[in-house]
């Protein structure tokens, strides 16, 4: 408890405690800390950092898939359809682009989903690779 003296020569009683006590009573802790839990766990530290040294970059191709939507154009369907919109009944556009609905006032059009294209691109993309000698050893510990 800091600022307590239990007693001893001189008497006991309250009376600050010197911050040099305080200071030492902080690093025994620590050192409590290293001999219960830092010093076991170091060989897996050591473990750990070795495998991260066995690594190596390389250089891969990697391929990327990007979906691409599409929407086709719905018209009411009945004998008030206009004329400006009944040609584009079915007729299917990339997202974002072609003509909008409305068109005129009012217009009962819409965009709805029709179908999604993937587009595939391939990129060269650095990575990290372990040599296999690291792989024998995750294997060995039980690590992965």
């Amino acid at each position: 408890m800091i600022g307590f003296d239990a007693g001893g020569p001189g008497g006991g009683g309250w009376r600050p405690q010197p911050a040099a006590d305080r200071v030492r009573e902080m690093w025994d802790e620590r050192d409590a800390w290293a001999r219960r839990v830092a010093r076991p766990l170091e060989p897996v530290w050591n473990l750990v950092e070795d495998v991260g040294r066995r690594t190596i970059s390389v250089l891969e191709t990697v391929e990327i898939l990007t979906p691409i939507h599409y929407e086709r154009w719905v018209t009411a369907g009945d004998e008030r359809t206009c004329p400006e919109c009944a040609p584009l009944h079915g007729m299917t556009w990339r997202e974002a682009s072609g003509p909008s609905p409305p068109l005129h006032v009012n217009c009962r059009c819409r965009r709805v989903f029709a179908f999604t294209e993937w587009q595939r691109r391939e990129v060269q993309e650095w990575r990290q690779r372990s040599i296999p000698t690291v792989r024998r050893v995750w294997r060995i510990t039980g690590w992965r």
